[in-house]
């Protein structure tokens, strides 16, 4: 999905039902229209704030035919906490991900909200080893979504668990199908990472080299792939034998995303590296 906040948004701390955001319409079956300045979930009843002020309006989900806002307010946060490696927040945020935007899953204009979530929660899962649940996810998406770009970027994931699971080379042959077929950007920076991470599972360094770069060089703005790349690519360049490559990689990596998984990762392996090349070690002066 291409209609993200970026981390400008994120950094000027625009939450959904402020002022400085644009104001919700959900248009019901009926023909009628509300409009809001917040909205919330309650179970299978959405909670809308009227624009104008005064009591909140409950509907059913059910009865709304669309609903066009800007990114919910639990999802901004998970969004913020993840990519900033706060992981407390994070699993907070994602405790809260599937209440709040499940009612969202079958509303247009509300479906890509959940979908982004559900996205941004195997992720998450990932980090935390819990495989499983993030299967399951991704096969619910593969299986329901009738959107191709969802359901694309839901069999990259399960393409990744299958090398995961002990069959990388499978793994690649279906990412290179899917990477073929893609053209936004979501689907393309997490294709190629996890790329990345089974062309060196196969000690195919050079490849996963390339594939773990594209990140960085097409994908910027995509966060949580971007610092998972770089250490690969760091490690790539290691196992190359190119360690100041290494060493500029891991600091760009640590400069940018200090607090991450990636990040943290990234300042163990910037000493190892500076050791090696007779250096002092700097990677404890990089921001914490």
């Amino acid at each position: 999905m291409t209609h993200r906040l970026s981390i400008v948004a994120l950094a000027a701390g625009l939450a959904l039902g402020t002022a400085a955001q644009a104001q919700i319409t959900v248009t019901l079956r009926d023909g009628s229209s509300v409009r809001a300045s917040a909205l919330s979930a309650q179970g299978a009843r959405l909670s809308l704030t009227p624009d104008a002020g005064g009591a909140a309006r409950v509907v059913e989900a059910a009865a709304v035919e669309r609903v066009d806002m800007l990114e919910p307010q639990i999802l901004t946060e998970a969004h913020a906490a993840f990519a900033s490696g706060e992981m407390i927040k994070t699993l907070q945020a994602m405790g809260k991900l599937r209440v709040e935007l499940d009612p969202l899953k079958k509303i247009p204009g509300g479906r890509e909200w959940w979908l982004e979530g559900e996205f941004l929660r195997a992720h998450i899962l990932l980090s935390q080893r819990r495989i499983k649940d993030a299967g399951d996810a991704m096969r619910e998406i593969a299986a329901d979504s009738t959107d191709p770009v969802s359901q694309r970027h839901a069999q990259v994931f399960l393409a990744h668990l299958t090398g995961l699971a002990g069959d990388p080379r499978q793994a690649l042959d279906q990412l290179r199908g899917l990477i073929l077929n893609a053209r936004d950007q979501e689907t393309l920076a997490d294709a190629w990472l996890f790329t990345g991470q089974h062309r060196a599972a196969v000690n195919e360094q050079q490849e996963a080299l390339i594939a773990f770069l594209r990140v960085p060089v097409f994908y910027p703005a995509r966060l949580v792939p971007l610092g998972a790349a770089r250490l690969g690519a760091a490690r790539c360049f290691v196992a190359l034998e190119d360690l100041p490559a290494a060493r500029r990689t891991l600091k760009e990596l640590i400069e940018d995303q200090p607090t991450t998984l990636p990040g943290v990762e990234g300042k163990k392996l910037l000493s190892q590296v500076e050791r090696d090349l007779g250096l002092a070690s700097t990677a404890t002066d990089a921001p914490q």
